[in-house]
């Protein structure tokens, strides 16, 4: 078969022979060149459009389960560079329509939302609630919304309600990502990171910092040796005792992850009234234990036809998150950091802490203080609470064919709320204010 493409003109596939290929006819595709697109305060044909655009429209949103405005572009537009920034639920991805631009202000595009430009992020938009998206990437977008948009442009065009009965729609996504397991990475055991440190001590290699004298590593066991505070049948009971230890900080520190995701929208219209409401939750738990992300987004929209020639629209968009996550702690890169040959816990079943430097200038008498990494994450952490709320209003008055008056109008709303906080018992406390170990 020989397909036969061409931009504006419907593809030709045929069956390849001396005949077929003597003469090859394309038809124009019309509906392609009469598709509408939304560039600044007003539309125009495909067929007119002269600038840098593409677009994103809702069956390719649908085609990929995805829980931010942002992601839905990933991979949709050509020039659209999408990033993620962080491994933290609920953070939001970079995006880049012109690459890098500037070193330190801000690279991001300009969000323009039914009309109206917004400041930050489209966090309270489902991206169930999307009819369209035009990304501007050329210079000609600064000729409408100035310096803003030197970033580039990206247009929103939420859904309205169509005319007929009321029309009631559920859209909902599960994602299941398992935990990490030692098995995927090239790491020691504790056997091997025993004799590791063996076999360097053998070679003459000494730490930059002299080992803290404990029973809880090889280093510290093997300088109490050296300094006469344990016999050698009594070191070669611990240094076997910790290359069976092996603690699986992963399993410790991290979980499988599961997430949801649920949309509920009504919509219909009238002769006279075109309404679309919506109501959407998100909730995901991270691979970290303890590290979370909620979101609940709403959005009302209000289309009124005061008369043949005069409209009113009226669009709400709400959200409400919350973000938990850590202070001082990274349990990922500690579980992937730390030796397997440190234990978690005692005998009995309590929390095992091994000594670290300390270097505290108020207290030269104390050599070091307790770490556990289970007990620093119960008295650390860290929750951001934000709320958005963005209100637009849009009036058309219709004067003649050829004159139409327009009044656009907005207000946003946004507030972020944080905290992180280090609890007595933490060594953090102890290793930046108090100088001692708890108790």
């Amino acid at each position: 078969e020989v397909t036969v493409p061409f931009i504006g003109y419907k593809t030709l596939i045929f069956k390849a022979n001396d005949k077929a290929l003597s003469k090859i006819t394309l038809k124009e595709d019309t509906e392609m060149l009469d598709e509408v697109v939304v560039v600044g305060y007003g539309t125009v044909k495909k067929r007119d459009l002269t600038g840098s655009i593409s677009s994103v429209n809702a069956q390719k949103i649908a085609d990929v389960p995805v829980t931010s405005v942002v992601e839905a572009l990933q991979g949709r537009s050509p020039g659209v560079v999408v990033s993620n920034t962080s491994w933290e639920p609920g953070s939001e991805p970079s995006i880049f329509v012109r690459g890098k631009r500037s070193i330190t202000a801000s690279n991001g595009p300009l969000y323009v939302v039914d009309g109206i430009p917004i400041t930050g992020g489209v966090s309270e938009i489902s991206p169930a609630d999307i009819e369209s998206m035009e990304i501007l990437k050329d210079a000609s977008a600064t000729a409408i919304y100035g310096s803003k948009a030197s970033n580039g442009v990206i247009v929103i065009t939420t859904k309205k309600g169509k005319v007929g009965r009321m029309s009631i729609n559920y859209s909902g996504n599960f994602s299941v990502a398992p935990r990490p397991k030692y098995k995927n990475f090239n790491l020691m055991n504790s056997q091997e990171r025993i004799e590791f440190s063996e076999d360097a001590f053998a070679d003459g290699l000494r730490y930059f910092r002299e080992p803290v004298k404990q029973m809880y590593t090889y280093e510290g066991a093997l300088r109490m040796f050296q300094d006469g505070e344990l016999t050698s049948d009594e070191f070669i009971k611990v240094r076997n005792n910790l290359e069976t230890v092996n603690t699986d900080w992963l399993d410790l520190l991290t979980r499988t992850s599961f997430g949801h995701n649920h949309n509920v929208s009504v919509t219909g219209a009238s002769e006279k009234v075109n309404y679309a409401l919506s109501v959407g939750y998100n909730q995901n738990d991270g691979q970290e234990k303890g590290n979370s992300s909620e979101r609940l987004t709403g959005r009302a929209a209000v289309t009124v036809n005061l008369r043949e020639n005069v409209r009113i629209n009226l669009t709400m968009n709400g959200t409400t998150g919350t973000n938990k996550g850590f202070n001082g702690v990274d349990p990922l890169n500690y579980a992937l950091t730390t030796s397997r040959s440190i234990a978690a816990f005692n005998e009995d079943g309590s929390y095992s802490y091994y000594r670290k430097k300390l270097d505290y200038k108020y207290n030269k008498e104390a050599e070091s203080i307790g770490f556990n990494v289970l007990n620093e994450l119960e008295n650390t952490g860290s929750e951001v609470n934000t709320s958005n709320l963005n209100l637009n209003f849009d009036f058309q008055w219709k004067i003649l064919n050829w004159l139409t008056y327009q009044f656009t109008g907005g207000y946003s709303y946004n507030t972020t709320n944080s905290q992180a906080w280090q609890l007595e018992r933490s060594s953090a406390i102890a290793e930046s204010y108090r100088g001692y170990d708890y108790g």
